[in-house]
């Protein structure tokens, strides 16, 4: 029986609504959003984004009351309206989210990118600087190797030494290089 009261009440509610009669949406909001905030609330959103929703639904009743089909019953409307609002707003959540983290990712590739340029500098400063460190004749044989392409072949023609003489001063210079670099990457 109390149901027939309260659809009854409902239609009436309605019909006064319709009409866009202040103190009838007052009535609405205060019978419904107590339950609009708990379906809110039962999708894990924050007191502050129920609240969000609740607000949400009510401005989109009254602004879509004349376009209300009259057999539709005005709490299905409702709640129908919440559930809408609710995925908008996880879905509007999940692109902001995804967003977010695009771009931290982003911004974590520039800085990895930044500190790889950086490192990369500081390598090849410290690279030149054992270059220096090498007899002349060393530091030809290793920048004809390493720089500039020519084989151990080319180069003993070039400067007329033997193969075996440019890949000993090879060797030497790459040790020393790399024993240089060891030691200022401690």
């Amino acid at each position: 029986m109390k149901e027939q009261v309260s659809i009854s009440q409902d239609d009436f509610l309605k019909r006064e609504f319709e009409e866009q009669n202040n103190f009838t949406f007052d009535e609405l909001f205060h019978k419904y959003s107590k339950k609009v905030y708990g379906i809110s609330k039962s999708f894990c959103l924050s007191h502050q984004d129920a609240e969000e929703i609740v607000q949400e639904v009510f401005i989109k009743l009254w602004n879509n009351i004349k376009n209300l089909d009259p057999t539709f019953s005005i709490q299905a409307y409702i709640i129908s309206i919440t559930k809408n609002s609710i995925l908008n707003f996880l879905r509007k959540k999940a692109v902001r989210q995804n967003y977010l983290q695009d771009l931290a990712r982003s911004n974590q590739k520039n800085k990895n990118h930044v500190e790889d340029f950086i490192y990369y500098n500081d390598l090849l400063s410290k690279l030149n600087q054992c270059i220096n460190n090498l007899p002349p004749q060393r530091q030809k044989i290793f920048t004809m190797v390493c720089f500039e392409g020519f084989s151990s072949e080319e180069i003993s023609s070039k400067l007329h030494l033997s193969k075996r003489t440019v890949e000993h001063h090879l060797y030497i210079a790459n040790k020393f290089i790399r024993k240089q670099l060891n030691v200022n990457c401690k």
